[in-house]
């Protein structure tokens, strides 16, 4: 970030005081939408940049018409912005406008401040991304105190381009972070932001332009793999008059343990509510009465091993059923027995489509792979499984892990979280959309899998894998939120997650038309 700065600032010729200037308009845009009826705010400012943003946050408040009190966090007080600055400008102007400002005495302000409490905002401008090292006591003390306020007294707590004591690279606090509900980030959204954690310290996050160069070439912002707001249009066109089932792939599902008798029907639906044109189910034959429950997917039953999974060795039809395929979807309510591991493993060797490998068939990596891609669904512990280390070692390498068992096993690796990443061979990350609270329930995995083996065998109208991923994702997303604006977030059944896809379909369809108009 200070790199891009350097640039904007040496080659584009735009200073650092305009860039402040900008940023500080930006957020005040920002607020004014999100929280019309709030027109006071107490600003935290700290000693550097992030604290300067603040200072030009209350000239252009108070320009406006609006209240505007300034507290410096640093014991220095005005000591700390050297003269010169472009904080130490904002802070002369704001006190030339006559601004209240003084040291940090939070809980005296507030308590002055009480009859304002309705009308009041919380600004977090402390520290930006620069930050690299552990707060301080007292300031891990001065954060604690402003997130209790924000959340006892109901203040909305806004953060200036990243929550203050949040690492920028990591996503994980740094001993103490802002637990903003509101982040506006300038230029670009921070790598941290996609950590599964982060969205506690973020709340909702904004990102303004601010006038930051865009012919930056060097390592290119995080927010330009974000694949949350891009559903291509192959996913929301509408159907030709005159198609048919043969035009939208035929998907080939192995699923299912006695002990987990759900996964494959749960699976399916996903993948016919994705739109998936033939979808051939293959199960252990002691479940296979239950699978038949859809009238319009194929099931066939496939011997078993004698504890309720599958038999080692693929039968003849399901063979036949691997060659018909445009992809495949194997894994889900799969079971940990060693034949089914050994069937796995015979499967990915034959395999030459799309493959989705999932849940329990993540046991059998490695092993030679035929398959034109491969890609694996891990959640958190599946992925530490995978690379041999604990959950507590995985989270804070969250980033660094998911590429490097997308290296390992030459795969697209979709580590799930309330917070996806994509990860590629070639180093690449992607972020889908974020998850949602409602999603928190056992089977919402195994819907998934199913629509992105729906996607996959309609690749030919993606621009590539990673594409068709990243859809079904968010449309997985999309269905959830959907389904929790109509009927809430508690109590959501993975099938009912799977019969909102198609009505998420829509909404979006309606969205892209109204934005065209």
């Amino acid at each position: 970030m200070r790199e891009l700065d350097r640039h904007t600032i040496e080659v584009c010729g735009i200073s650092g005081r305009e860039l402040m200037g900008n940023a500080a308009a930006a957020v005040l845009e920002q607020l004014g939408l999100e929280y019309p009826w709030r027109s006071r705010l107490l600003i935290l400012c700290g000693p550097g940049n992030n604290g300067g943003d603040g200072l030009a946050l209350a000239l252009l408040a108070r320009q406006a018409g609006q209240e505007a009190d300034v507290l410096l966090a640093d014991p220095r007080g005005e000591a700390a912005y050297a003269p010169g600055s472009d904080p130490h400008y904002y802070l002369q102007e704001a006190r030339s406008a006559g601004l209240r400002i003084e040291q940090s005495g939070l809980s005296a302000a507030l308590e002055r401040l009480r009859p304002e409490h309705n009308n009041l905002l919380l600004v977090d401008a402390l520290f930006g991304t620069g930050l690299d090292r552990e707060l301080s006591p007292q300031y891990a003390e001065l954060l604690a105190t402003l997130n209790q306020a924000s959340r006892e007294l109901e203040i909305p707590l806004i953060a200036l381009d990243i929550p203050s004591g949040l690492s920028a690279d990591s996503g994980l606090p740094l001993g103490a972070a802002v637990q903003a509900g509101l982040t506006v980030s300038f230029g670009h959204a921070k790598l941290g932001f996609y950590h599964p954690g982060a969205q506690r310290y973020c709340g909702q996050v904004e990102v303004a332009d601010i006038g930051l160069s865009r012919d930056y070439a060097a390592d290119p912002p995080w927010s330009s793999f974000d694949c949350g707001g891009q559903l291509p249009l192959a996913a929301l066109r509408r159907r030709r008059p005159d198609t048919h089932k043969g035009d939208y792939g035929k998907v080939l599902i192995i699923a299912g343990h006695r002990r987990y008798p759900g996964a494959p029907r749960l699976a399916a639906e996903g993948c016919a509510r994705m739109g998936a044109g033939l979808i051939r189910l293959v199960v252990p034959d002691p479940i296979y009465s239950v699978s038949c429950s859809n009238p319009g997917i194929m099931v066939d039953g496939h011997p078993e091993d004698g504890f309720g999974g599958f038999a080692a060795a693929p039968s003849s039809a399901l063979l036949e059923y691997l060659d018909w395929a445009d992809s495949v979807v194997l894994g889900p309510g799969l079971g940990s027995g060693e034949a089914g591991q050994v069937l796995v493993k015979k499967l990915l060797g034959l395999a030459k489509q799309p493959v989705v490998l999932d849940a329990d068939a993540l046991r059998a990596l490695p092993c030679q792979q035929a398959s034109e891609a491969l890609v694996l669904t891990p959640h958190a512990g599946e992925l530490a499984r995978l690379l041999g280390v604990s959950t507590e070692e995985l989270l804070p390498r969250w980033f660094e892990l998911s590429r490097e068992a997308s290296s390992r096993f030459n795969a697209l690796v979709l580590a799930k979280s309330n917070q996806c990443a994509l990860a590629a061979p070639d180093g690449t990350l992607r972020f889908p959309r974020r998850g949602h609270p409602a999603m928190a329930v056992g089977g919402s995995g195994d819907v998934l899998a199913g629509m992105i083996g729906a996607l996959l065998a309609q690749r030919r109208d993606y621009g590539s894998i990673e594409e068709a991923v990243c859809a079904a994702v968010n449309m997985h997303s999309a269905a959830a939120r959907l389904y929790a604006q109509r009927r809430g977030e508690t109590g959501m059944s993975p099938l009912e997650l799977a019969r909102f896809v198609p009505r998420a379909i829509q909404a979006e369809r309606e969205a892209r038309w109204e934005l065209r108009l």
